[in-house]
Formats: C-alpha cells, sequence, structure tokens
C-alpha cells in the first residue's frame, strides 16, 4: 500500500536522479505513483525504464547545473515535459578531494556552483510555477559534512553547510504560499559515486554499518508529502545510522590525491 495515495499523478523533478541516492529518491517516488523527470549531466536509460516499470510517466532531461542558465531553464523544460511540477529534490553535488593547499578557485567555484547555486537557481524557478499554484514541497539533499569535518574536502564541507542555511531561509519565505522546504541529510551511503563506504570501518556509525541507497527513498517521501508532513517546513531530517553523532575518525592518507566523484 502506498504510503500517501495522493501522490498519484503529481510531478516531481529530481536532480542527481540517475544513479545513486537521486536515483533511490526519484524510484520511492515512483513507487507511490507520481510521475518523475531526472535531471543529470548524462543518461541513465536504465533508470527511466526502472522508472517507467513503475507505471508512471517518467522523462529524462540533460543539464549541468552549475551553469546558472541551464539550472534556471530546467525548471521549465520539466514542466513542459509534464504539464506541472508539485515536487522538487535538488540533489545534484559534486565532491573534490584535496588539500587546501592544493585548492584551487576552480575546484572551489565548481563545488559551489553544483552543490548550493544551483540549489538556489531551481528553487527560484520552481517558486514562479509553486507560488502560482499555491502548493509546493522541496527537498535539498544536505550531508552529515555539515555537522564534523573530514580532512581534504573542506569545499565540500562549506557547501553543505551553506545548503543548510539555505534551506531554513527559503523555508521562511515560502511558507506564505503554502510551499514546504525541508532538508534531507543522508550520512554515508553505498553509491555509485561511493562504492567503499560499505568496506570501511563501521564503528564511527552508530548502527554499525553503512546505508543502502533505497532506505533514503521513504525519508524523501515523507518530506515531499502533504499528507505526511502537513505542517513540517524548515525542518532537518538526518537519515545516517546515528553517524552525525560521533567525530569522523576519517583521515585522508595521501595529502596529494585528487579525485572527483559525483554523487
Amino acid at each position: 500500500m502506498p504510503l500517501d495515495p495522493q501522490l498519484a499523478g503529481k510531478v516531481a523533478l529530481v536532480t542527481g536522479g540517475g544513479t545513486g541516492l537521486g536515483k533511490a529518491i526519484a524510484l520511492a517516488l515512483a513507487r507511490q505513483g507520481a510521475n518523475v523527470v531526472i535531471a543529470s549531466r548524462t543518461e541513465h536509460p536504465e533508470t527511466i525504464d526502472a522508472l517507467r516499470a513503475c507505471g508512471v510517466r517518467a522523462a529524462f532531461l540533460i543539464a549541468d547545473l552549475a551553469d546558472e542558465r541551464q539550472a534556471s531553464d530546467l525548471v521549465r523544460r520539466a514542466v513542459d515535459a509534464m504539464g506541472s511540477l508539485e515536487m522538487l529534490v535538488s540533489n545534484a553535488a559534486v565532491m573534490l578531494h584535496e588539500p587546501i593547499e592544493a585548492s584551487t578557485t576552480r575546484s572551489w567555484d565548481r563545488t559551489l556552483r553544483t552543490n548550493v547555486l544551483s540549489a538556489m537557481w531551481l528553487c527560484r524557478s520552481a517558486l514562479g510555477y509553486m507560488c502560482q499554484a499555491g502548493s509546493g514541497s522541496i527537498v535539498i539533499v544536505g550531508s552529515t559534512a555539515q555537522f564534523h569535518r573530514a580532512a581534504h574536502q573542506a569545499a565540500y564541507h562549506v557547501s553543505k553547510a551553506a545548503l543548510a542555511a539555505f534551506a531554513t531561509a527559503l523555508a521562511v519565505e515560502a511558507a506564505p504560499y503554502q510551499i514546504r522546504v525541508n532538508l534531507l541529510v543522508p550520512g554515508r551511503f553505498e553509491t555509485p559515486a561511493n562504492p567503499s563506504a560499505g568496506d570501511r570501518d563501521p564503528r564511527d556509525i552508530p548502527l554499525a554499518r553503512a546505508g543502502n541507497a533505497e532506505e533514503i527513498g521513504p525519508a524523501a517521501v515523507f518530506l515531499l508529502s502533504d499528507a505526511l508532513a502537513s505542517y513540517v517546513t524548515g525542518a532537518e531530517l538526518v537519515v545516517s545510522g546515528g553517524l552525525h553523532l560521533r567525530p569522523m575518525s576519517t583521515v585522508e592518507s595521501d595529502p596529494a590525491k585528487k579525485a572527483q566523484a559525483e554523487l
């Protein structure tokens, strides 16, 4: 039985929806009967097939969300594809591993544009449709990186802390239009961008394991649902197995390492 039968027929846009946590959120919404548009920098036909197998309409849009024009135009393209937009999940993000002494303006600019400014650009565009409709629900995907720090991820940590502040500010501004805005805060999950998460020492996670991507979907559905969370806005829902309750023990062993992962 669906968690919220009222989600059936509604339209959601999920950025970074081709793989990982974004894909899991998109699939969770599709299983509730929602029509889903996913956006990514590369095509993911297998995700579209999985969404349509749930019996809903699904569409895929290519966009580089570090680019203001593409991010701002993405919402209009989603509405053109589906006819409306009731839900937005801002999930796209990049993480750069580099020590601060080796950081470049270019890498910080890319991180902040993709992780923070894209959320602002998307929400700014979505508000134009949601305010007119007098309702809507937005979930911004943060990270437990806002609570504690790991070596060689300064730009990522700064970006996720900024998202937490942005989500609460937007919640206040959007509330008069009956638009709810909440922050979903995942911890360590096994995803294509982080395949070794389950192999790492789990002692800093009270539940003693990394999360499975499928475990993030119900939390997103809850926050997006007007039936389940009608009085919830400006909240942070942490899904981390308790990781956020303990200090991080991870220290990058190679200070010269520079690897990029798209979450």
